[in-house]
C-alpha cells in the first residue's frame, strides 16, 4: 500500500472521527424531544445505511471498474469530504437546539429558514451525501464506491421525504410557504 494512500486513510478517518465527536457533543445541547418517529418508519433508511457499510467493507466483487488511485484523486476526495462536513456543521449550528439525528419534534420546535436552509431544505443531508462522495473518491474510486454512495443517497432521500411530512403537519402554513421559497430539497437551485 503506497504511503500516500495510508495518509489518505488516516486523514479521512480523522475527519469522520472529528465530525462524529462534534455531533455527539452537540447532541447534548438539543431541546427535549416531544415526538419521535416510530421504528417501523425508520427501518428502511437505517437498513440502507447499514447495507452501505457492508458494501463498502466487503463489496469487492463490485470493483468492475475503477479510477486509478493517485495522490490527486485522494486529495480531491479529502477536499470534497471536508467540504461536505463543513456544510453539515454550518447547518447543524444553524439548527441549534432543534436538531435531532432521528425524525423528531422538539419542545417549542422552530422552523429554521436561515443559513444553508435558505438554499436547500435539508442541508445536513446534502453535506452528508457530499462527504460520502468525497470519502468514496478518496478511498474506493470504483463501481463499489458509486454503488455505496447511491445507497446512502437513497437512504437520505427516503428520510427527507418522511421528515417533510412531519414538518407539513407541524407547520401547516409556514412549511408550504418555506417550500415555495426554497424549492431545492438537496441540491441548491436544482432539486
Amino acid at each position: 500500500m503506497p504511503d500516500h494512500f495510508i495518509i489518505t486513510v488516516f486523514v479521512i478517518n480523522a475527519l469522520w472521527l472529528a465530525w462524529m465527536t462534534l455531533w455527539f457533543i452537540l447532541a447534548f445541547r438539543a431541546k427535549k424531544t416531544v415526538y419521535r418517529q416510530p421504528w417501523s418508519q425508520r427501518i428502511l433508511y437505517l437498513l440502507l445505511g447499514i447495507s452501505a457499510y457492508f458494501i463498502m467493507r466487503w463489496g469487492h466483487g463490485l470493483n468492475l471498474w475503477s479510477l486509478p488511485r493517485s495522490p490527486a484523486t485522494e486529495a480531491a476526495g479529502i477536499v470534497v469530504c471536508a467540504a461536505g462536513m463543513a456544510w453539515t456543521v454550518w447547518a447543524r449550528f444553524t439548527l441549534g437546539r432543534n436538531w435531532s439525528g432521528l425524525i423528531t419534534l422538539k419542545e417549542n420546535h422552530e422552523l429554521i429558514t436561515s443559513g444553508p436552509y435558505r438554499m436547500t431544505r435539508h442541508p445536513i443531508y446534502t453535506g452528508m451525501i457530499i462527504a460520502v462522495a468525497g470519502t468514496m473518491l478518496a478511498l474506493v474510486p470504483s463501481v463499489r464506491g458509486i454503488f455505496c454512495w447511491a445507497v446512502i443517497a437513497t437512504a437520505f432521500t427516503i428520510k427527507l421525504l418522511q421528515e417533510e411530512k412531519l414538518m407539513l403537519r407541524q407547520f401547516p402554513e409556514a412549511y408550504p410557504a418555506y417550500k415555495a421559497g426554497v424549492r431545492a430539497r438537496l441540491i441548491p437551485f436544482i432539486w
